[in-house]
């Protein structure tokens, strides 16, 4: 028996930071459209903060908003929390103070992955 791929309703497709109208994707020329697990910290903040939204300041995902769209959609996954739930945290709140604590939660997420890549790299004895 085949088995079959479980795709979620959310996150099957994460957007391009640069241009949400296409997927987030690792062979992209442009390195700014993508977070890579090894992306410094500086970088990522980087990359989000210049990340597309729209000239609204409303953080609200709606299909006409795919940029803050994708963005919300990114911290759900990451945080486990509805995206209902992330507009209400930020009624009031503008686009740099959203941006700023969504860099902060990729650099925590990513942190222990680059910190185990390090560690393998660096040991010589483990290969």
């Amino acid at each position: 028996k085949i088995p079959e791929p479980y795709i979620g309703e959310n996150g099957s497709r994460i957007m391009s930071l640069q241009n949400p109208s296409s997927k987030m994707s690792k062979s992209d020329n442009n390195l700014n459209n993508i977070i890579s697990l090894l992306d410094k910290p500086k970088a990522i903040i980087k990359k989000i903060n210049s990340s597309i939204t729209d000239s609204g300041s409303e953080i609200k995902s709606s299909p006409d908003k795919p940029g803050i769209e994708n963005l919300l959609n990114i911290y759900a996954l990451l945080t486990n929390m509805k995206i209902e739930d992330i507009e209400n945290m930020y009624v009031g709140k503008n686009y740099s103070s959203f941006k700023n604590d969504l860099s902060e939660i990729i650099i925590d997420i990513l942190t222990p992955i680059k910190s185990r890549y390090n560690d393998l790299i660096n040991n010589k004895d483990y290969f």
